[in-house]
């Protein structure tokens, strides 16, 4: 199995959790009452990046100082946000819709590239 770097975890999570928090803002729910679903699709997008970016080698700080390695990412993302979006939608009951799916993914995998961005000009 790959090379995990906390470091590279740690990083991809702050950025989910952002994506996460500015969904909530944009769409004008961030409450105290919502302050469970924001810390729980926070969890879940988080977990499901971890499961997927693990084996695929998303997490190897080797692999990602090379520019040509950055399709793993890639290939994470199409694993891990329709994961974590069924396990954000599917307990509370609601259906996973496919313009949700697409937005969330795009918007999460832009901001794990920006901080890869940040982490490979600073490691290579």
């Amino acid at each position: 199995m790959p090379r995990v770097s906390r470091g590279l975890l740690v990083g991809d999570v702050i950025a989910l959790a952002i994506v996460v928090l500015t969904g909530f803002l944009f769409h004008g729910t961030l409450s105290v009452q919502s302050l469970p679903r924001l810390l729980w699709g926070m969890f879940v997008m988080g977990l499901a990046w971890a499961l997927a970016a693990w084996p695929t080698g998303a997490l190897d700080p080797d692999r990602m100082r090379r520019v040509q390695e950055w399709w793993r990412l890639l290939w994470a993302a199409v694993l891990a946000f329709p994961l974590g979006l069924v396990l954000y939608e599917f307990p509370q009951g609601q259906d996973l819709s496919w313009a949700f799916t697409r937005a969330m993914s795009t918007f999460s995998l832009s901001g794990i590239l920006l901080w890869r961005i940040l982490y490979w000009l600073r490691h290579r």
